[in-house]
């Protein structure tokens, strides 16, 4: 039987970060259809959430939530499955739709002070901190309001789309 799903499976396998970048947008809008056949279309996506190449990997945090019925568990898969920036990505998208307080994330937000990662466990504790009273002790700490301001930054490129339209 053909496999419809062929050329953008070998476009993800490719060296060249725009070829991947395209055939996950190719495969959103595939599996957002109902396509018949889409039902792999998740894996797919899901395979180039620790891709290297950032913006390869913050747009297969985008495809996996544009062909996921419930954003909830796409958002929820970023932060268990996701690099460090998809899982920044996934705490900062989660927040900006309100579910930062949901059960099914509640866990995940917490586990973000944990990451392996410096980074993302530093932008955590900001995050916390911008939605919650801030608190008084942050308010002279620069390393504090730097993070601030790059967590500004990187909501202003999620709602714009300007990350993952550079690449193009």
């Amino acid at each position: 039987p053909d496999d419809k799903f062929a050329a953008p499976r070998a476009a993800l396998a490719s060296k060249h970060a725009d070829l991947r970048v395209r055939s996950l947008r190719e495969l959103a809008k595939r599996g957002s259809k109902g396509e018949a056949g889409s039902s792999v279309v998740p894996g797919l996506i899901t395979r180039k959430l620790v891709d290297s190449d950032a913006a390869v990997a913050a747009t297969a945090l985008e495809a996996l939530l544009a062909v996921s019925k419930e954003r909830t568990e796409a958002l929820r898969t970023g932060l268990l499955r996701g690099n460090a920036t998809v899982r920044l990505d996934a705490l900062l998208r989660a927040a900006l739709m309100g579910h930062h307080r949901d059960p099914a994330l509640s866990d995940l937000f917490a586990r973000a002070f944990d990451d392996d990662d410096l980074t993302t466990r530093e932008r955590a504790f900001t995050l916390a901190a911008i939605l919650r009273k801030p608190l008084a002790f942050l308010k002279n700490d620069q390393s504090f309001g730097r993070r601030t301001v790059e967590i500004g930054r990187r909501v202003a490129q999620i709602e714009s789309g300007e990350y993952t339209k550079k690449i193009e």
